[in-house]
């Protein structure tokens, strides 16, 4: 069971990251009018 909440937890923090990652590349690329990849 807790080895499972650990999947789960690791799967969220991928998401968010994927999440903030598309953000932050929409964001640059409404500022600076093209695709701005870190």
């Amino acid at each position: 069971m807790n080895f499972f909440k650990k999947i789960k937890n690791f799967f969220d923090f991928l998401r968010n990251l994927t999440v903030i990652y598309i953000i932050k590349n929409t964001y640059s690329t409404f500022i600076y009018g093209e695709k701005y990849h870190i």
